[in-house]
Order: structure tokens, then sequence, then C-alpha cells
């Protein structure tokens, strides 16, 4: 599981790397209220030349006297439906639909939204939301608009390299640094690799009961089926499964650290080339900080029945480990 957790450290660091060349700027978002009484709304987001803008817009307004006017959608109404001749004139934009959200930026011409758009600023300033209506005194409501601004420049520039005086034309170092980088990514695997070799796949212990990998154990005595304990800066923690005990025949201490949230650990006795007991529990994460559990032994084991093999196995990331260790009971 250590080498797991290292190699996906290590993937990460290369991913980081070979994501350089396009790193993405965050956009900007927000949720405005658009108010059927006033022509604008100012939302507070301001945006710059080239800024791609989304507006997605939801709700109904009452905007007028007839039926077709007192629930309005963003989309707004076909105006030759509901408009008299005297309706014809002081609308917020003429040429766009009637009754319908539209935006514009700082003081710029006004542009078609409806329940959903996008549009590219041509200008810097702040935007605002509308309704296109040509009289605000008889509306009620709003509606709700939410706004996603993307930054002209969503990727970092390349590195300038000398052309050959070709216009333009150059040797591209990229290609290159992407096989080093994956070459550095190779080489921290494999000493992750030898490193681990130690930790998962041992051997029995010998009936002394020392683990193959002897860490320096917490100061503190655990007493809860699940207890948690904060190694110092002398502990090791460079270690899974670090402790295993067996008391009275009948309990399975257990010691660890460095797994995954979550991850199923299961366990199995066996004695004399017999099996005897097994159980399963769940970890809690939290890198280096000491986790303890106990398991009932069941059926108990036999008094002075002999040395114990105690067998580990768990899957992480599609990935199988195991872990052996050989106790004398109650030490």
């Amino acid at each position: 599981m250590f080498a797991v957790i290292r190699v996906g450290a290590a993937l990460a660091v290369v991913a980081g790397v070979l994501s350089l060349h396009a790193a993405p700027v965050d956009a900007a978002e927000a949720t405005v209220e658009v108010l059927a009484s006033a022509p604008w709304t100012p939302t507070d987001v301001t945006v710059a030349a080239g800024d791609t803008v989304t507006i997605t817009a939801e709700g109904a307004m009452h905007l007028g006297p007839v039926e077709a006017l007192d629930r309005v959608a963003p989309d707004g109404v076909a105006c030759g439906d509901v408009c008299a001749e005297s309706l014809s004139t002081n609308w917020i934009a003429p040429d766009l639909a009637h009754w319908s959200l539209i935006a514009r930026v700082g003081e710029g011409d006004a542009i078609a939204v409806g329940s959903e758009s996008s549009f590219v600023a041509v200008t810097d300033g702040l935007l605002s939301l509308g309704v296109n209506d040509n009289n605000f005194e008889d509306n009620a409501g709003s509606w709700t608009a939410g706004i996603v601004v993307e930054p002209a420049s969503t990727a970092a520039a390349p590195v300038p390299v000398p052309g050959n005086g070709s216009g333009g034309g150059g040797v591209n170092l990229l290609p290159l640094l992407l096989v080093l980088v994956i070459l550095a990514g190779l080489g921290v695997l494999v000493v992750i690799g030898l490193r681990r070799r130690r930790e998962v796949g041992q051997g029995v212990d010998d009936a002394s009961g020392a683990p193959p990998v002897t860490p320096l154990l917490p100061t503190a005595t655990p007493t809860a089926d699940q207890e948690t304990y904060v190694p110092g800066e002398d502990d090791a923690i460079d270690v899974n499964i670090f402790e295993v005990t067996i008391a009275d025949d009948a309990t399975l201490r257990i010691g660890y650290n460095f797994f995954p949230e979550g991850t199923s650990v299961r366990w199995r006795l066996g004695q004399n080339g017999t099996a005897r007991s097994g159980g399963e529990f769940v970890t809690l994460g939290g890198g280096a900080t000491y986790h303890f559990v106990v398991q009932a032994i069941e059926p108990h084991l036999p008094p002075g029945g002999g040395s114990v093999d105690v067998n580990f196995d768990w899957t992480i990331g599609g990935v199988p480990f195991g872990y052996s260790v050989r106790r004398v009971p109650n030490t």
C-alpha cells in the first residue's frame, strides 16, 4: 500500500509537469437574480475583451396585463402574439426577442441571451443582465441567472525557441521535455518498487515473534477496539501493518497506517497447517497516523497449540497486496 501511495504521488508530479504547456485559468462563476422591475441588473462580474461569457437562466416573471405576459420565461414571448401598435416603441433592444433576458458589457449594445447563450465579449466592463421590455411599471418577479466567464487565454504561452529563419518556424523542445519527465517518473517507480519488496509478500517470522520490519511503536497503549495515535517525530512510520498481537487465544490486535480510507483488509489465522479463524476490517485514513483495531478470534485458539501464522490481504486500485507474520499467542 505504501508503494501505491508513493507511486500515485510520483505519477501526479509527472502529470503536473506534463500539463504545464496547457495550464487552465480558473473560470469566474456567479448567480444573479434579474429583477423584472429594472431595465438592467448589475452582476458585479467584470469581463475583459475576448472572454467567453456563458449564461443560463430560469424562472418566470410577470411583465404585463395580458395572460401571455403573466408568467414569462427568459426566452420571452413572440411580439406578434401580444403587441399592440402602441407597444411597438421604447424597447431596450427592438431587434431582439421581446420580454426576453438580455445582457450587455459596460454601456455596450444589448446581447440576446434567453434561457441559455454564450458570447465573446468585445470590450472590457461590468456585465449587466436585463429584461427587453418597454414598460417596467407593471412588472413583478425575477429570473435566476447563472454566469460563467472563461478568460480569453486558457493556456500558458509556449516557451519561445529560436527560429530557423523561415518565418516563425523553430525547434519544438516540448517532446524532448516530455520524454525526460517520463524517464524521471519511471526512475522513481523503480526505486519505490525496490523499497516495496521488503514490505509486502515477506516470508514467515521466526518463533521470536519479531516482525520483518520493526518500527518504533507509539508510547501510548490503546484500549478501545479502534483507536488512533498520532506519532511523534521519532516514531517510525514507514510501514503498513506494524503490530500483530494475539492475546488470550481469543483476541487479535492489529496496528496499521498509510492505508487509504475505507480499504477492506482480510485476515486469516493458521496453526500447524490448519485454518483456525478469519475476519475482516475496514481501515481509517490518515497517512502516518497510527491506527489500531481489535478482532475477536472465533473459535478461540486451542491452548498450547504453538505459533500461529497470520496472513493479511487487501486490494488498492485493483492491485492485490499481502503480508504474513508468525506469532506466538499471548506475546
